[in-house]
């Protein structure tokens, strides 16, 4: 097992561990695989609780979070789980377009904040997705997309979608709370 911390987390190669991975950084950039021998899980979150999220967005474009489409596909198969998001944390999580091949937890935090999709974000191979926000799980632009042929699991304390703007998924199975 691997835990890293910092203000910024950057990898220039391969990132390889027995077991389980931690990374706590407000910016965090892979430039190789990030795999796990062991089946371990990999933990991605920021250090500062109330840090906006970004899942596919181009590199730098913000001051949040930002993990390109690009280094989300780094993620090999094979870990137990990938969190991203701070369990107590309170994170505007915007996704756009991206690809996972793991089970796939995306959190806001109990503390607020909310999860808005923006592109078509992907779970192969069966693996199930999960966005579990204490907010809102939004699609404003109506060109988001979720897909996994695997349980599709969306938590929201402020409900899923909106009449005008429903959110758009292609699921295996579909459970919301």
């Amino acid at each position: 097992s691997a835990s890293l911390q910092g203000p910024s987390v950057a990898f220039g190669s391969t990132l390889t561990a027995q077991g389980s991975i931690a990374i706590s950084a407000d910016e965090i950039d892979f430039a190789g695989t990030v795999a796990s021998t062991g089946g371990g899980n990999l933990l991605l979150q920021p250090i500062s609780p109330g840090l906006g999220i970004n899942l596919g967005s181009a590199a730098g474009a913000t001051s949040n979070l930002d993990l390109t489409a690009g280094e989300l596909g780094l993620i090999s198969a094979g870990f137990g789980g990938v969190t991203i998001g701070q369990a107590g944390g309170s994170h505007l999580v915007t996704i756009g377009a991206a690809g996972f091949d793991n089970p796939l937890l995306v959190r806001t935090g109990t503390g607020g904040g909310a999860v808005v999709v923006n592109g078509a974000f992907t779970n192969a191979n069966g693996k199930t997705m999960t966005l579990q926000s204490s907010g809102s799980i939004t699609d404003p632009g109506g060109a988001g997309l979720l897909s996994t042929t695997g349980l599709l699991d969306l938590r929201a304390g402020a409900g899923v979608g909106t009449i005008a703007k429903p959110l758009h998924a292609n699921a295996g199975l579909l459970a919301v709370d």
